[in-house]
């Protein structure tokens, strides 16, 4: 485990420079196809977003953030942001968190924490709050790259040839079955459920003109199905910025060790 109690804000300033202009270089203007988005999500420059979660169990000053992430297999990048304008920037109490391959690690408050949890197997506060971090990090992902399908296992989904119908498979191993419906041409609403059950979820996206042309969704919304076919909104995400890169950018940016390599 390696733990480093030293100031790194100004280090994470220059290392979110790196990677933003970084990825804005390979950015172009594709607009992602949802369909596609979810076979397969691809590496992601960045995504800026508003999260709001509406569940009991979490503190009503404590629903709605926002965020940045730089996303591909095996490695993210994510900040909790105070607002739009600091993505990127250092600041006391900003949280970073994110994987490089098998190394998980956080910075909180200037301190910089990477543990590898194959190798630190024994239990520790520094592992169990990087592991916490971690799973918090994890669902945001699934929300806003699954695209609302948060228990979606990443490569099982497949489409029906008429295209409105996919078969997938959870990360526990449950064979679920979407439905797609489209509104003047665009997906607006998958209703989730497991054969031969009723519909468990419903996700509805909703577009901006200001947002890829109005032609991926800007606003994503889950909702669960209770008893009497009663919908209750459990998160909402509203997209600020999205960019898809050209091509496969270089993973050694999400390395934590390049903030203890700058002067």
């Amino acid at each position: 485990m390696i733990l480093r109690n030293r100031s790194v804000l100004h280090l994470t300033f220059l290392f979110g420079l790196s990677l933003f202009f970084c990825f804005a270089i390979n950015a172009d203007d594709r607009v992602p196809d949802l369909k596609r988005f979810l076979e397969q999500k691809p590496a992601v420059g960045r995504v800026i977003f508003e999260k709001t979660v509406n569940l009991p169990q979490v503190p009503e000053h404590a629903r709605t953030q926002i965020f940045a992430i730089r996303w591909q297999p095996e490695h993210y990048y994510m900040q909790v942001l105070g607002n739009t304008n600091d993505v990127d920037k250092s600041g006391p109490g900003q949280i970073y968190s994110g994987q490089f391959g098998s190394e998980l690690w956080e910075i909180h408050n200037g301190n910089l924490t990477v543990v590898d949890p194959n190798l630190n197997t024994q239990a520790t506060n520094d592992l169990g709050g990087v592991r916490g971090t971690e799973a918090v990090a994890k669902a945001t992902l699934n929300m806003v790259l699954n695209l609302g399908v948060i228990e979606l296992k990443p490569g099982t989904l497949t489409w029906n040839a008429s295209g409105d119908l996919f078969q997938a498979t959870t990360e526990t191993g449950l064979s679920i079955v979407g439905a797609l419906r489209l509104d003047n041409g665009l997906p607006s609403r998958i209703q989730l459920s497991v054969p031969p059950d009723p519909v468990y979820a419903t996700i509805q996206y909703s577009y901006r003109s200001d947002f890829h042309g109005g032609q991926f969704p800007a606003e994503i919304a889950r909702y669960q199905i209770g008893p009497n076919a009663k919908e209750s909104e459990i998160f909402r995400i509203k997209m600020k910025d999205l960019e898809v890169p050209s091509q496969p950018f270089e993973s050694n940016l999400f390395d934590p060790s390049s903030l203890s390599n700058l002067d």
